[in-house]
């Protein structure tokens, strides 16, 4: 998956994919004169000094057992810090999922290059950890930062990489933990949403995100899930009741927090919203894979759905791989139901 991804991360980028032009002016131009490698590395060492040391052990080790480059590998990591996916979430409970008790659901879907190889080696990678949290990474092989996932105190993460802000952002920073660290370090490390919450208040944050965490073993009806437009300079929380952006095309929808595809994107923000809305009272994770995702048309390199509050039950959808048939995106695709309590239970 490494080699395979980083040849075609340099081509990509040779081609001029129009990611490249959403890079600060700087950045831009540095790509133009070094190329991708140099930008990758600069990066690696802006964010070298804020990554775990166990996470630097693991990517020696695997770098190590694989026989690849571990500067290679750095750089592959690195990538999101630069090409943001365009993504979408959601966190329904309440009047909104009352058909089934009110009981929270999470929408985690990942809209990024469906021509890229990692779409041939999608994993679920269980962690048992001695000092943290037992914790479930969904995605693929070889791929040791988080942008899905799940952990035993039954959290879970949605992520958007925002390449259309507005000024609400402020500053971005090159300095800073990778986001897709980050993530692994709630899944790793928090039992708890205040956790997550503090976690990130306090975090070395880099890039324009948003996040949503879900806190699936919350006490409280209203600390069950929230959602994070994250900066290096900015971590605002919100919940259903003040969930930004304030647009007509992005309206409030009673106990959902959600967002679709970017910040400011009124196409997608649109049509999720319609589908939600159709569903309200009866969001589930059936209604959801059969008539949101493949209307609004996100999660098509991955698309994940947690349900934990239904006997830890989460639905997992991945694009075609280049020996299968069928749909190419992830959301016209067959989603997988899997039993994290089961998971965790294989040593």
């Amino acid at each position: 998956m490494v080699t395979g991804f980083w040849e075609y991360a340099v081509a990509s980028f040779e081609h001029g994919e129009a990611w490249i032009k959403q890079l600060p002016k700087a950045l831009q131009e540095l790509a133009a004169t070094l190329g991708l490698e140099a930008l990758l590395d600069m990066e690696m060492l802006a964010t070298m000094p804020f990554v775990d040391g166990d996470v630097q052990d693991e990517m020696r080790g695997l770098a190590a057992g694989a026989n690849i480059s571990l500067a290679m590998l750095w750089r592959v990591h690195l990538m999101p810090e630069l090409k943001k996916g365009h993504c979408s979430l959601f966190g329904a409970q309440g009047s909104a999922t009352a058909s089934v008790g009110g009981r929270l659901l999470q929408l985690r879907a990942l809209d990024w290059s469906v021509d890229a190889p990692v779409k041939n080696y999608p994993a679920l990678i269980v962690y048992h950890s001695d000092a943290g949290a037992d914790w479930i990474n969904i995605g693929w092989a070889g791929w040791l930062g988080s942008i899905s996932g799940l952990n035993q105190h039954l959290l879970s993460i949605s992520e958007i990489g925002i390449g259309d802000p507005d000024s609400t952002f402020g500053q971005e920073s090159r300095q800073g933990q990778p986001f897709v660290f980050m993530l692994r370090d709630i899944l790793a490390h928090d039992a708890r949403l205040k956790d997550a919450i503090q976690r990130l208040q306090n975090a070395h944050r880099t890039c324009n995100l948003v996040f949503g965490v879900g806190d699936f073993n919350a006490t409280s009806t209203d600390m069950q899930f929230r959602a994070f437009q994250l900066s290096a300079s900015v971590c605002n929380v919100y919940d259903s009741t003040d969930m930004k952006p304030t647009a007509s095309w992005h309206p409030l929808i009673e106990d959902i927090a959600y967002l679709g595809m970017d910040w400011n994107c009124p196409g997608w923000n649109a049509a999720l919203s319609t589908q939600l809305s159709k569903y309200h009272g009866n969001v589930t994770a059936a209604n959801v894979i059969r008539d949101v995702l493949p209307i609004v048309q996100t999660g098509d390199m991955h698309a994940v759905l947690y349900d934990l509050a239904d006997d830890t039950h989460f639905y997992v959808a991945n694009a075609r791989r280049d020996n299968q048939t069928g749909p190419l995106p992830a959301y016209d695709r067959q989603f997988i139901q899997f039993n994290a309590q089961q998971l965790f239970s294989v040593a």
